[in-house]
């Protein structure tokens, strides 16, 4: 075979296959892409799923917590409203008086029982 057959030959191969030289590696590249793009998103669901949501729930459980205790304050805060409500009251601190600590209004007699309970 001459050079020329070769050369000849070798285009043929060319038209027939449509390869080059240049493009032999086209396929190797996107299989490539599609693996860093594979990785890309392994990475990306191992941290959504073993990282982000651990701490999404310990979050939630800090947050209801959190609400849990501020309703508490407010029921606090709206007994101690009322109890200043009442503390304003004569009549309401006069009755406290008597019976906490066993006072009474001059000229009265106080009775008082061992087993008296104090509401």
């Amino acid at each position: 075979m001459t050079r020329e057959m070769v050369r000849r030959r070798r285009e043929n191969v060319i038209r027939l296959t449509g390869r080059r030289k240049g493009r032999r590696w086209r396929l190797p590249r996107l299989k490539l892409r599609y693996l860093f793009l594979l990785s890309v998103l392994a990475w990306a669901g191992y941290t959504a799923v073993f990282v982000q949501w651990p701490k999404m729930r310990s979050l939630e459980a800090q947050q209801e917590q959190a609400s849990a205790k501020l309703q508490r304050a407010q029921q606090q805060n709206q007994a101690l409203k009322e109890q200043v409500r009442l503390l304003q009251q004569d009549q309401y601190v006069a009755d406290l008086a008597r019976q906490q600590f066993h006072m009474a209004k001059p000229g009265e007699i106080l009775f008082t029982t061992q087993n008296s309970a104090t509401p």
